[in-house]
């Protein structure tokens, strides 16, 4: 009996030596890749390999592999997604405690987060990653304490440099529209949602709404304000009050044209806070 147990402890020290080495393999490889991307994903790429080691260095390797994969996909220039309750097994009551700093982080890239301060917003996800990891383990208080600390500390430089943004001189602020089309994109979104932290609800926005003259003068006329209506409504969603519009068709155009012309800074909302 004494020989099957020393066979059987050598086996199981045998098979956690192999996943030692495979986990570590996982990690160096992740690591030895050079990221593409911008600041955000090589911020992430380097914040998931630190995680790995950590995980590695603990004896969780299942982990230590999962984060070395999120690297691995970091590093390829495709940020991934931060993790969710369904990527982790977490009681409904640490689920619910724990998923409002998601949406801190959520707000945080819709207000332009990953332009203003990439590098902040990436710790800021690598330390929910890791906060919702030890949640799953519930065993190592401190590790929690510790993963939450770093994410809300990324939280709030991002923060800090998003209220800088505002107090800076904003640039142009238009919105510029797809051919035809009266669809706010993701830097529109941006730029109004900047709008809507300067304005607040008391000052006055008002929007100029442009086609180019691509097609004909009554339906670029209705193309253009269909445009201000979008921004309009986009603001007053987020609380606006004073939100007024005019639609000016093909007229002032931003590049003069001949008729029939198709010119993509003509399909314009001009933005002014007052």
């Amino acid at each position: 009996m004494r020989i099957l147990k020393i066979l059987a402890a050598g086996g199981l020290a045998m098979s956690m030596s192999a996943c030692a080495i495979t986990s570590q393999s996982d990690i160096d490889s992740a690591a030895g890749l050079k990221a593409k991307g911008g600041k955000y994903t090589k911020e992430l790429h380097k914040g998931y390999i630190k995680l790995a080691q950590m995980e590695n260095k603990e004896g969780d390797h299942p982990d230590a592999v999962y984060f070395a994969n999120k690297a691995r996909a970091s590093a390829s220039g495709k940020a991934p997604k931060a993790d969710t309750n369904k990527n982790r097994k977490i009681s409904k009551k640490s689920w619910k405690k724990a998923k409002g700093a998601l949406q801190r982080i959520k707000v945080m890239k819709e207000r332009g987060g990953l332009k203003f301060d990439p590098k902040n917003m990436a710790k800021a996800q690598v330390g929910w990653d890791c906060y919702l990891q030890e949640l799953e383990e519930n065993l190592q208080p401190k590790d929690i304490k510790w993963c939450k600390k770093y994410m809300d500390k990324a939280l709030k430089g991002a923060a800090k440099s998003y209220w800088a943004s505002l107090k800076s001189k904003p640039g142009p602020m238009v919105i510029y529209f797809g051919l035809g089309s009266a669809d706010i994109n993701k830097d529109g979104m941006m730029l109004l949602n900047k709008v809507a932290a300067v304005a607040g609800k008391k000052r006055t926005v008002t929007l100029q709404a442009h086609a180019d003259t691509s097609g004909n003068a009554a339906f670029n006329r209705a193309l253009s304000m269909k445009r201000a209506k979008a921004a309009q409504k986009y603001l007053k969603d987020k609380g606006l009050k004073k939100v007024y519009v005019t639609a000016n068709g093909e007229n002032k155009p931003a590049v003069s044209t001949g008729d029939g012309k198709v010119e993509a800074k003509n399909r314009r909302v001009e933005v002014k806070v007052n």
